[in-house]
């Protein structure tokens, strides 16, 4: 289990290397420990499924469109 854990930290800090700076990445840092990047940091994984899920319904609806 820590050898996944291991790994999985390793990617997900490579993908972040390959998208931000190291300054953007100290920014960001700082950011997430004011009430603002708290509450984002938190309300974040809610809005994707939210966003996700409208997304879908939104699909379902213009694929139901097209085939009438």
């Amino acid at each position: 289990m820590l050898l996944l854990q291991a790994q999985h930290t390793n990617a997900v800090i490579w993908i972040y290397r390959t998208h931000f700076t190291y300054k953007e990445l100290k920014e960001m840092i700082k950011f997430y420990k004011t009430p603002a990047g708290k509450k984002v940091s938190f309300e974040f994984p809610l809005f994707m499924m939210e966003s996700l899920k409208t997304t879908e319904l939104i699909r379902d609806i213009y694929s139901k469109q097209k085939r009438d």
